[in-house]
C-alpha cells in the first residue's frame, strides 16, 4: 500500500505509457480514469490483485478515459 498525492493522468501518452508499466488491478472492470500517485510512504499492506486473467482492452479503456 502506499500513500501519497495522486494526479489524473489526462495526456494521451501518459495513459499509453502506463499499459507498460507492471502494475496489477486490485479490482476488475473498466477503468475510466488513471491516475499517477507521488509515493510518500510505503507499508507492508498487499492487496489481492484482480488476477492474471483480467484483461484491459486498451480502446475501451481510452474511450473510458475519453482521451481517444
Amino acid at each position: 500500500m502506499v500513500k501519497g498525492r495522486a494526479r489524473q493522468l489526462r495526456q494521451l501518452h501518459e495513459v499509453v505509457h502506463s499499459f507498460g508499466l507492471p502494475l496489477e488491478s486490485w479490482q476488475a472492470g473498466p477503468k475510466p480514469r488513471y491516475v499517477r500517485i507521488e509515493v510518500e510512504q510505503i507499508t507492508g499492506r498487499r492487496l489481492a490483485s484482480a488476477g492474471p486473467d483480467t484483461v484491459v482492452d486498451v480502446r475501451s479503456a481510452l474511450q473510458c478515459a475519453d482521451l481517444e
